[in-house]
């Protein structure tokens, strides 16, 4: 793709180029499989990963939720009920001899309810211990003065990773740590904010970009709302789809898009959020004009001649860009600067010329918040831009490696007209941060730009100049943006 400014003073997007096209069998079924044969044997061929045709999905099997053998939680009518009630009533056939039910008093109970435990004098192997405590718990069931008795479970954070087959190759969003079927250092560690939250509607992120593929079949139309195209200005931010790569709905997929958790294609940063295509970029890029005007409506602000944004966007992610110093393109400085005054996090990508971001558009300019591209193994690549005004790295791949030897390359996975393919690019890691912003905001609302990027470094992973041979910002974006305390 296009990477830089031309004389007609067009930006480009921040992908380098589509690896692999992938597609879901027409079953949806548990597999995420290689459909672009053609594209498996060029990156084969220039030193890539080996094709793997078919990812398995997760087992389908039910969970067995575990309970403390040997405790009966017992909610009794009345507080009545519950002081004139002894072990003794039980019948002598339920407590054996050799075993006794005593009252749990030091732990915190509601009125009316009590905690037993069976005490047993002689040996009882866990085993038994678990049917003995089924079988009283169908005796004190059966008395008229008990309302329930439930077993006390055992429950466990919910890691929350969803059950899309193409979760298997996203590896950009698994828990940081070394190679394993759902660890990779380069991943940003999603799971563990979702814990927390898997998002809300009622945050809007713009995608700034070449629009969108609409009836995707992994699309959650809930998690879109309108856009604009400011290229041919209408209420059609559709992605023809001629020379961009999908690019937008790439973008857009590791944003929120698609259909999280549904035992069908991918899944996204937000399982629920509000996505805004803006088309500011065509097959042969976009017009300064065009993506000044894309980044006021986005943020709500008036432009003469458009319609007014009735949902204005939280945050602007903008996976576009020029080697041109922000000096000289003064309008889209003074874009991003009124959205950022109404209160709007604007996410750039650090470009892919592997220069400084100091002479880049918009990554170089003020009130943006500038995302490098990572691999697979947590470090800079060898094509993002880099330097001082990089404030942290999020995935964006490297199709030339297999770092944890799957047989695919290290692209980042999302969505694109008729199926899903691996991108490299800061394109793909600053969607990365507009998601993870989108996350917190969904929690806290009232964040402010400079809020959600100090939380976010805070909680981001600390590079080694082996990792981060040049400047890369606070650290490897990191999930733990609800419970860091660093």
């Amino acid at each position: 793709m296009e990477k830089r400014m031309n004389s007609t003073m067009r930006y480009a997007t921040l992908a380098t180029a589509m690896a692999i096209s992938l597609t879901m069998a027409a079953e949806a079924s548990a597999s995420c499989t290689l459909v672009n044969a053609v594209e498996i044997a060029r990156i084969k061929q220039n030193g890539g990963a080996s094709a793997n045709l078919a990812m398995a999905g997760g087992s389908t099997s039910e969970p067995k939720v575990d309970f403390v053998p040997g405790e009966l939680i017992v909610q009794f009518r009345s507080t009545r009920a519950s002081k004139s009630f002894a072990p003794s009533n039980l019948s002598a056939r339920v407590l054996e001899s050799s075993l006794d039910l005593m009252e749990v008093t030091d732990r915190p109970r509601p009125p009316g309810m009590k905690v037993f435990r069976i005490i047993s004098f002689g040996a009882l192997s866990t085993d038994s211990l678990r049917a003995e405590t089924l079988r009283i718990k169908s005796e004190l069931e059966q008395r008229e003065d008990v309302d329930f008795v439930d077993l006390n479970y055992i429950l466990h954070a919910q890691a929350n990773e969803p059950n899309d087959p193409c979760y298997a190759l996203q590896w950009h969003y698994w828990k940081s740590a070394t190679h394993t079927p759902k660890s990779a250092p380069g991943g940003i560690d999603l799971p563990t904010a979702w814990q927390t939250t898997i998002g809300g509607r009622r945050v809007v992120v713009a995608v700034v970009d070449t629009g969108q593929v609409y009836g995707h079949s992994d699309n959650d139309p809930a998690n879109l709302v309108p856009g604009y195209d400011m290229v041919d200005l209408d209420a059609d931010p559709t992605d023809a789809g001629i020379g961009t790569g999908y690019h937008g709905t790439h973008v857009a997929g590791t944003v929120g898009t698609l259909s999280t958790d549904n035992a069908g294609g991918a899944a996204s940063a937000n399982w629920q959020v509000s996505v805004q295509p803006v088309r500011v970029l065509g097959p042969t890029g976009g017009k300064l004009t065009d993506i000044t005007n894309g980044i006021l409506w986005a943020a709500g602000l008036p432009v003469e001649g458009l319609p007014r944004n009735e949902t204005p966007a939280n945050i602007i992610n903008l996976s576009l860009g020029g080697r041109l110093s922000c000096v000289v393109t003064r309008s889209l400085q003074s874009a991003i600067d009124k959205a950022h005054a109404k209160g709007v996090l604007v996410v750039a990508a650090a470009g892919n010329d592997a220069v400084d971001v100091d002479g880049y558009t918009p990554a170089g300019c003020d009130n943006v918040l500038t995302v490098a591209a990572g691999d697979a193994n947590g470090a800079l690549t060898w094509y993002s831009g880099f330097g001082d005004k990089v404030e942290i790295l999020a995935p964006g791949g490297d199709l030339r490696a297999d770092a944890n030897g799957d047989g695919m390359p290290d692209g980042v996975l999302s969505a694109v007209k008729g199926g899903f393919a691996l991108y490299q690019g800061t394109s793909m890691a600053a969607p990365h941060v507009s998601g993870m912003a989108a996350l917190l905001l969904s929690v806290e609302p009232g964040l402010s730009p400079a809020k959600i990027l100090e939380r976010l470094q805070r909680a981001s992973s600390p590079r080694s100049t082996d990792q981060c041979p040049k400047a890369c910002g606070s650290g490897l974006l990191n999930g733990r943006v609800f419970t860091s305390t660093n």
